[in-house]
């Protein structure tokens, strides 16, 4: 199944910029809004012009959620499932608690 669209948010702008760069290279067709923002503010995909009709998928590839309060994560995952709506689905990536010192 093809996407119908593509939503980028990232708050790194030049990496979002390369990553949409080189996407549109190999996607011409595929309507692509890029945002430069962080995840934490909150949002609707509407914001954006993008139709809410269409099953969704999120990409959530940074560890950033073991980083969360208890509360904070299960906060941000029910604002994502708010945004994906029913029947959408969520690739998230995490990592292993690692001591403070490592990660300074």
């Amino acid at each position: 199944v093809e996407p119908s669209a593509y939503l980028a948010l990232d708050i790194s702008k030049s990496q979002l910029i390369e990553s949409m760069i080189d996407l549109k290279n190999r996607r011409p067709l595929l309507p692509i809004t890029a945002v430069c923002a962080d995840f934490k503010k909150h949002f609707s995909l509407s914001d954006f012009g993008l139709n809410e009709l269409y099953p969704k998928v999120a990409f959530f590839p940074g560890s950033t959620i073991g980083n969360l309060l208890p509360e904070d994560a299960v906060g941000f995952l029910t604002y994502i499932r708010r945004i994906i709506g029913e029947g959408g689905r969520l690739l998230i990536g995490v990592d292993l608690k690692k001591d403070s010192s490592r990660l300074h």
